[in-house]
Formats: structure tokens, sequence, C-alpha cells
């Protein structure tokens, strides 16, 4: 059977499939169990919240930890072969990656990427959007996704990623791309943090 809300495929009633799902089940829904490690990056902390960073020179605890609240809380978010992998090089593209964790559960993830195709978009009343290129601009940090786990969307998790990452790079709201494709949650969101205009970098 395939389950409603995790997507998983498995054999109710087969033990292994059972905890298997279980565990992917409560990954997708509540996030990626992560108690601090010594290791860790964090940029920004307050109460129980805190978000790290995750780059080319992190342990491969943290680039696991990425690669699993990615597949999880990503679940919906268009791809080909998969949003993040521990394995891929983040150094080639420049990669860096923001958890954001509440507790003991990593529960919000931003990728971001430098970019070199960048458009001006200004929205219009019917949501859709005005744009034009911007050939002056030959390079950008870009969003290339951000996802929340289920249970912890709508809390500010994608607001505090994001102004985390407006600060990690000393950037303002024009300084900073989103990449395509965007879903319906990802232009509600998009809308809400740069409800004029927006980049689309790359």
């Amino acid at each position: 059977m395939i389950c409603p809300i995790c997507c998983m495929e498995y054999a109710a009633g087969l033990g292994e499939d059972e905890k298997a799902h279980a565990a992917f089940h409560d990954q997708v829904v509540n996030g990626v169990r992560a108690r601090p490690l010594s290791t860790e990056r964090v940029i920004w902390q307050e109460r129980n919240r805190r978000i790290t960073i995750v780059d080319a020179h992190s342990p491969r605890a943290q680039k696991l930890r990425a690669q699993k609240l990615a597949s999880g809380a990503g679940m919906g978010i268009p791809s080909v072969g998969g949003l993040y992998h521990a394995d891929e090089s983040m150094e080639v593209r420049g990669t860096n990656i923001l958890l954001h964790h509440v507790g003991h559960r990593a529960v919000g993830i931003m990728m971001l990427q430098p970019r070199t195709t960048v458009w001006r978009h200004v929205w219009r009343d019917d949501q859709g959007t005005e744009f034009q290129a911007c050939p002056d601009i030959t390079q950008m940090w870009s969003i290339i996704f951000v996802a929340v786990s289920m249970n912890r969307r709508r809390s500010g998790i994608g607001r505090e990623l994001y102004q985390s990452a407006l600060s990690l790079f000393a950037l303002s709201p024009d300084q900073i791309g989103w990449c395509s494709p965007f879903t319906d949650a990802g232009i509600a969101f998009l809308r809400a943090v740069c409800p004029d205009h927006f980049y689309q970098a790359e």
C-alpha cells in the first residue's frame, strides 16, 4: 500500500516494511531526529530554536542530516534525482545549506547557490508577474529550495531561514534570488517575504 501522507509504498503487516514506513513517516511529518553536535556551526539561536550551516567543509554526519531532511520535508518539490545528496560536491556549485532545528529535531532546510542568469519580477494583481532580464547582474546568491516538515509549517521557520540567509551573507532582499520551479506553497511564501517584487536567479 501507499501511505497517503508520506507517500511511501510498503507492505502492510510485514514487520520490516512497517518499521521502515513508521521511521520515514515520522521523518516527513515531524522532521529528522537531530541532537546538537559539537561540530555544528550555529549561525542563529533563540530559546530551543537554532539554525546551523552545512557546506563543503562540514562533516558527513551533517550532510546526511541535510539529505534526510530534504527527502522528507522536501516531498512535493519538483527535482531531478532528488533535492540534495550527501555525496554531491558542494564546493563545485558553492552550495550552502541552512538547517533549522527545534529542540532535537531538524525541521527546516534551505539550499543556496550562486547563479548567473537573473530576472526581476513585479507582482500583478492576478498573482502573476511582469518580468525583465537583468544582464547587468552577473552573479547572485539564489535560494534553490526551502522545505519545512509538515507539523512545523506556518510557524515562522521559513521566514527565520530567509532572514538568517540575508544576515549570513550580509544581503538585502534585492541581493538574493529565487530558483524555479515554484510550488503553490512556494509562491505564497515568496509573496509574503517579497510583497512587491523579487529576483529569479537560475
